[in-house]
């Protein structure tokens, strides 16, 4: 997992971005282009945070916690006997 102070850099360059692309649109399209750009940012962001939560969740095994698994490279257990050579 990346370290928090390069996870707060990185959004503080995202969201100065982000702002310096705001002040753009409000000159260019006015108080309209304003709402709508700071709208779809919003939403963007809203997007870009529930994503990055679910790519550094932690994985779950599945519904059979604690069963014995099978190998899956071929059809034996992990409860059959070794035969060393």
């Amino acid at each position: 997992m990346p370290s928090r102070a390069l996870l707060a850099l990185l959004c503080a360059a995202v969201l100065g971005v982000l702002l310096l692309g705001g002040l753009v649109v409000a000159a260019a399209a006015g108080p309209v282009g304003t709402v709508a750009y700071a709208v779809l940012a919003v939403l963007l962001v809203g997007v870009a945070v529930v994503r990055g939560r679910a790519a550094f969740a932690p994985t779950r095994l599945g519904p059979a916690v604690g069963a014995p698994r099978t190998c899956t490279c071929c059809t034996t257990t992990q409860h059959d006997p070794v035969q060393i050579v």
